[in-house]
């Protein structure tokens, strides 16, 4: 049986590339393209592949063989791409933890105030929810309690009284595993 000719978005490369054992960073990368970005990533992939710049032709051109130089060329984008995506992350994470923490540092009505209002009600009404639950449970009726309840409960918690250390250890964690994949 022959696999369609078209599957939509970046799929087919993906497998042509899995297929041919080219190098499974270069599907992966493929794989984390968000579409916004995966007309950049066909041009660079036929420019690389000297096709033109759509999922067929490349897809063809990866299944008909790849020269170790185009394959070099593949492992290098893949690369690039890895290093760029890691770079936005690492930006959009220090730009949070700079929010954060100069939110918590300010001495405004928001902290002061809201904050602590918010994890109490949702303290209360989490208890609530429970106690509600075991009431109805001792009259014969089922019920569960509010899973929504308890995921507000504990982003609440862990924001107002977690850590950022734990944060920055986990995203050494991360990079440092990343840099695993990579090399």
């Amino acid at each position: 049986m022959t696999p369609p000719k078209h599957t939509g978005g970046l799929a087919r490369i993906r497998e042509a590339l899995r297929k041919s054992k080219i190098d499974d960073v270069v599907g992966a990368i493929l794989a984390e393209t968000p579409l916004g970005k995966a007309g950049k990533v066909l041009k660079e992939l036929s420019d690389i592949l000297g096709t033109s710049p759509n999922e067929d032709s490349i897809a063809e051109a990866i299944e008909a063989g790849v020269s170790p130089e185009q394959a070099i060329r593949l492992r290098e984008f893949a690369t690039r791409e890895f290093e760029a995506r890691e770079e936005t992350a690492r930006n959009q994470e220090d730009n949070l933890t700079s929010r954060h923490a100069s939110d918590m540092m300010s001495d405004s009505k928001l902290s002061k105030t809201v904050r602590p209002l918010v994890t109490y009600v949702l303290l209360g009404a989490v208890i609530v929810d429970n106690l509600s639950v075991r009431v109805l449970e001792a009259r014969g009726l089922t019920s569960t309690p509010s899973d929504v309840l308890a995921v507000l409960m504990q982003m609440a918690i862990g924001f107002y009284f977690g850590s950022r250390g734990v944060q920055h250890v986990t995203a050494q964690l991360t990079t440092k595993w990343n840099g695993r994949i990579k090399g």
